[in-house]
C-alpha cells in the first residue's frame, strides 16, 4: 500500500467497519442519555454524566491494550521463523481459562 501513488478510496472502505462501530457507539450514548433523562429525570441524567466519562476511560484503555497487544503479537510472530506454535498457545490459553473459571464448559 503506497499512500502517494495508490487510490485513497479503497483504504477508506477497508476501515468502514471501524467507523461504523464508532458511529453506532456514539448514537447509543446519545439515545441512552435521552432515555435515562426521560424515565429517571434529572437525577438519572446527572448520574449518567458522572459515570459515562469513567466508563469511556475504562473502555478506551481496554481498546488500547487489546489493539496494541495484537499489533505487538503480530509483529513478533511475523519476525520469528515459522513454527507450529499456534496450537500450543491456544491450548495454554484454554487451560488458563479452565483454571480461572470453575464453571467453564470444559471443566469436569
Amino acid at each position: 500500500m503506497n499512500f502517494l501513488t495508490d487510490k485513497i478510496r479503497p483504504i477508506y472502505f477497508k476501515y468502514l467497519a471501524a467507523f461504523g462501530s464508532a458511529l453506532i457507539t456514539s448514537i447509543y450514548g446519545v439515545v441512552d442519555a435521552a432515555m435515562v433523562g426521560q424515565y429517571q429525570g434529572p437525577t438519572g441524567t446527572a448520574a449518567l454524566a458522572v459515570v459515562a466519562p469513567v466508563w469511556n476511560i475504562i473502555y478506551s484503555l481496554g481498546l488500547l491494550t487489546g489493539i496494541g497487544g495484537s499489533v505487538l503479537l503480530s509483529t513478533l510472530r511475523g519476525q520469528a521463523p515459522a513454527t507450529k506454535s499456534a496450537p500450543t498457545s491456544i491450548s495454554r490459553r484454554q487451560s488458563w481459562q479452565r483454571r480461572s473459571c470453575p464453571f467453564s464448559p470444559g471443566r469436569r
